[in-house]
This record gives structure tokens, C-alpha cells and sequence, in this order.
């Protein structure tokens, strides 16, 4: 779709806008922020279609779950979920490379990216 202003001077403007209609839920630029960080990162997501729920799952290098994150308010569109930088029991992680997943469900679909982060303190 493209747009086309003038104004009285006969100066003329264009603007293109390309518009997306997803028919699949998928997850997209999936990060946190910030990335290594010290003491709380935010993670963030754009997902295409209304979810129903949204969780980010900390691992360890080897696999171990640390700690769910459930997104109070998930929704179509871009999502933002901190996090304290703590485990399930509320203890400070060391300094390292961890993993995370975001999932994100709607109905009877889910969809998941794993993606890494690192703690510096």
C-alpha cells in the first residue's frame, strides 16, 4: 500500500506501508535486554497471533531447570517479561551462561525458542 500527500507548493510525500497477516502463531525477535547483565534482565517477544500463555523456562548449561516465569498478561503483539535474576528458591545465580525458553500457547498450539543469556556480576 502506498501513500501519496501534496501540499499547495505541489510538494509531494510517499510512505509504503506493507502489512502482515499471520495465520500461524509464531514467536519473533525473541531476546532479552540486557544481555550479559548483572542483577535484572528483561526478556521480550513478539508474538503474531493472541496467546493464552506465556512462560519463560530458565535452564542451566546442562539442562536443569531453575526457574518459570509465567507472563501475567500475554498478548498478541510484543511482550515484555523481567526477570530478578534468582532461582525458585529465590537465591542469586552465579555468574555463567544460562538457557531459556519461551513458550508461548494458544488453544491447542504451543510454540517455543530457546536462547541463551549470561550472568556477569
Amino acid at each position: 500500500m502506498e501513500f501519496v500527500v501534496t501540499d499547495t507548493s505541489r510538494n509531494q510525500t510517499r510512505l509504503a506501508m506493507v502489512l502482515q497477516v499471520a495465520d500461524d502463531l509464531e514467536l519473533r525477535e525473541v531476546m532479552n535486554y540486557p544481555n550479559p547483565f548483572k542483577r535484572e534482565t528483561d526478556f521480550t517477544f513478539f508474538a503474531t497471533r493472541p496467546i493464552d500463555v506465556a512462560q519463560i523456562k530458565i535452564f542451566t548449561i546442562s539442562g536443569r531447570l531453575i526457574r518459570t516465569i509465567e507472563a501475567l498478561t500475554p498478548r498478541s503483539g510484543m511482550n515484555l517479561i523481567r526477570w530478578d535474576g534468582r532461582d525458585a528458591d529465590g537465591d542469586e545465580l552465579a555468574n555463567g551462561v544460562y538457557l531459556y525458553k519461551v513458550i508461548a500457547r494458544d488453544g491447542d498450539r504451543q510454540v517455543e525458542r530457546v536462547e541463551k543469556l549470561v550472568i556477569v556480576r
